[in-house]
């Protein structure tokens, strides 16, 4: 994960004499195992309890605090040192106080023993209490019952700032008494209102918030003593504070009691699928997931996760041309010399070519509706979407041939409907070859409802289902006139069709739905022609239609067999596994795995049609790649052929 392995555990130290911003020290060690050897304590001169009133010299010169830390378990009270050089683990970050503690280990660290050494530190343990004949494991839950730490986490994670020096934004529900230090506002009294300020706009080099002005809302009353000269808090929250819960408003927006009503979100939560850029991967989706945690442990939730699915869609780059001075260039002044090289029409010198996210400032972007005056509204979806999948960089150009291509597409597709207005003349067929056809066009359908089903249910990839929708229509295509006019699971496909292809080009999907509508004098399974194309259920594949078990790595399923239906709900993931392995294409699936060094890391079963084994790299296996021994081609008038064929 992004956030990186849970490679330690969170410590809490509570302080001999608590001062008036700190009851306690946190910290992060990998090493839970020397909890029970730890004799003093790091902090960095940076540490905001490393002031003048608390500091004291020792002899040696070094400076540590006149309160101790309390060990969490043994109650052993550990000194405070201050020091730099201290090795702070992988938690550094500025400004962050439960970053800059460390603990001290003389029995397992040489830096800790020289340094408890020198400077006079107790290193005796004593190995005979109660907590030495505990694991470290035990230790651990005996942290957490004592809520001073001792869960497994990242050393990447860090605090989490919610206050902004800015007036959009919650306010902070705080208020700020001389005699009672910070308050919280009331429950009646929520939610805090912002007050009306002509200047919102908040001043980078003070840090202070533009509502620090607002004076006549700012001074207010101290709801536990009445004091009318308490101030009320003036930074305002993050937006991603209200942002990390939206989805659970949005269930219940009309509640003007409390946030949301449990018994109505839970019928509907978790959100089943999760649309954004990586920005949204790398901050909301972490902060969405710690409220819903929260929300859960509180019990206001019945799911741990909000969401099911998560997608994180890729950029739509162009093509820019750029000098060695960096200076990009616009494409009327680009001169192309041969197929790699390129210069810039005035100065001559070389451009290099590269794709990057569109930008004014790097000439690079495409206007959209330049491309939807010249092709419409239904091909410009259709552009933007095929031959890309929804988690890839999109090299977006008219340059590759892939509209031209798309418009014979297109062609093919209308036509198809088109020929129910004017059918050809038929032509002569017996009873054996129209069933034996119209077979073969049943297979051809439901195996492309099952292909689209899971292109999109395992990877959300409309690009792959469109290719499968255009295998479908030039299959179609070819069709006898006879089965055209005459075959009901002819017309059956074209509904399928359109119903499966419609959410990508819904404009002319109806225009062409209507066509059935008029031309379609019987009724066709599934469907009703009465109402209109989005009126209609999703094409279902039939009892008789078989379920299948794949394994898949990546992208690629590379191993596949039929199962019954009505076998595959009954079945456990070992149960599964045991299937696949027992085909006849076993030997094929080990030497894959093998290869490319794969373990089994899950299964993800598709409502009762597909239940597909995901396989992920295995980090312990080395990968050896086999170099292809070289032969020598032989050069034949006959290999000359084949390669211009």
């Amino acid at each position: 994960m992004w956030m990186g392995d849970c490679n330690g555990i969170n410590l809490l130290f509570k302080l001999s004499i608590p001062t008036a911003e700190f009851d306690f020290l946190e910290t992060f060690t990998t090493t839970p195992e020397s909890l029970l050897d730890i004799t003093h304590l790091y902090i960095r001169s940076n540490h905001k309890l490393a002031r003048s009133d608390l500091i004291q010299e020792t002899e040696n010169g070094i400076k540590r605090l006149s309160i101790n830390a309390i060990h969490p378990l043994t109650d052993r009270l550990l000194p405070i040192f201050i020091n730099d050089e201290a090795d702070y683990g992988p938690k550094i970050r500025a400004n962050m106080s439960m970053l800059n503690v460390q603990i001290g280990t003389p029995k397992s660290n040489s830096y800790d023993e020289s340094f408890a050494n020198k400077h006079k530190v107790s290193t005796v343990i004593d190995s005979s209490t109660h907590w030495h004949k505990m694991d470290t494991e035990t230790l651990l839950s005996e942290l957490r019952s004592r809520e001073l730490g001792g869960y497994r986490t990242s050393g990447k994670l860090s605090d989490w700032c919610i206050s902004r020096q800015r007036y959009w934004g919650t306010p902070i529900p705080i208020i700020h008494c001389d005699q009672c230090g910070s308050v919280p506002v009331p429950e009646n009294e929520l939610p805090v209102r912002l007050p009306s300020i002509e200047n919102i706009r908040s001043s980078s080099k003070t840090g202070i918030s533009p509502l620090a002005n607002a004076h006549a809302w700012k001074k207010t009353q101290c709801p536990k003593c009445g004091n009318e000269n308490a101030k009320r808090e003036t930074d305002t929250m993050d937006t991603f504070v209200d942002s990390s819960w939206y989805f659970l408003r949005y269930l219940d927006n009309e509640n003007t009691e409390k946030p949301f009503e449990p018994n109505t979100v839970n019928k509907l939560m978790p959100v089943d699928l999760y649309i954004g850029g990586l920005e949204h991967a790398l901050t909301h989706l972490f902060v969405a997931r710690f409220i819903q945690h929260f929300m859960h442990s509180k019990g206001l939730c019945t799911s741990l996760e909000p969401f099911k699915r998560f997608i994180p869609i890729g950029m739509v780059q162009g093509k820019t041309y750029k000098t060695s001075n960096g200076q990009y260039v616009t494409k009327d002044k680009v001169l192309t010399i041969d197929k790699n090289t390129m210069i810039h029409s005035l100065t001559k010198e070389r451009v290099e070519v590269d794709w990057e996210k569109m930008s004014k400032s790097k000439y690079n972007g495409t206007d959209p509706q330049e491309i939807i005056d010249a092709y419409g509204v239904d091909f410009t979806r259709l552009l933007m979407l095929n031959f890309v999948h929804p988690r890839s960089l999109r090299n977006f150009t008219l340059e590759d041939g892939i509209a031209e291509g798309l418009q014979n597409w297109f062609k093919i597709f209308i036509n198809l409907y088109v020929e129910l207005i004017d059918p050809r003349t038929k032509t002569v067929m017996s009873n054996e070859e129209f069933q034996q056809i119209e077979l073969a066009l049943r297979e051809q359908r439901l195996n492309t409802i099952y292909t689209v089903t899971f292109y999109i249910d395992s990877f959300f990839s409309v690009a792959s289902a469109i290719i499968e929708l255009q295998k479908l229509t030039r299959y179609l295509r070819k069709v006898p006139i006879n089965i055209k006019r005459e075959s009901n699971e002819y017309l059956r496909s074209l509904c399928d069709l359109l119903v499966m292809i419609g959410p990508v080009i819904p404009a002319l999907s109806s225009e062409l739905w209507t066509i059935l509508q008029k031309q379609i004098k019987t009724n066709i399974d599934g469907y009703d022609l009465n109402k209109n194309l989005f009126a209609q259920n999703y094409p279902l594949l039939p009892n008789d239609y078989p379920a299948k078990i794949n394994a898949l790595y990546d992208t690629t399923v590379f191993a596949s067999m039929p199962i019954a239906r009505s076998l595959l709900p009954t079945l456990t993931t070992t149960d599964i596994l045991q299937q696949l392995n027992n085909n006849d294409n076993q030997l094929q699936m080990k030497t894959f795995i093998e290869k490319n060094g794969l373990k089994f890391d899950r299964l993800r079963k598709l409502d009762d049609y597909c239940a597909t084994l995901i396989y992920e790299r295995d980090p312990n296996v080395t990968i050896v790649e086999q170099s292809e021994p070289l032969v020598e081609k032989k050069k034949s008038k006959t290999s000359k052929k084949k390669q211009v064929s």
